[in-house]
């Protein structure tokens, strides 16, 4: 980006070529920050995928560790009845 123009920052005037280098400079920014948006908004995606995998796993681990402490208790009362 040029940022550097010939009336700017002196109180002249600006030249048609550097309003068409202030197009082109803040054009530049546009799809950079577009391009960044996008990257971001794709990795929060995976992200969540992972959130939604991870949370599926514990979901499953503790239905597991619930069957387990049923079958505890019930050898527990087989062994102990009360």
């Amino acid at each position: 980006m040029s940022m550097n123009y010939s009336g700017h920052g002196v109180g002249g005037r600006l030249s048609a070529n550097d309003v068409e280098a202030i197009m082109i400079d803040l054009l530049t920014m546009q799809q950079m920050h577009t391009a960044e948006f996008h990257a971001l908004k794709s990795r929060m995606e995976r992200t969540d995928a992972t959130l939604d995998n991870v949370n599926a796993r514990l979901d499953s681990m503790e239905r597991r560790l619930d069957d387990l402490m049923i079958s505890m208790s019930q050898l527990i009362n087989w062994i102990n009845p009360r």
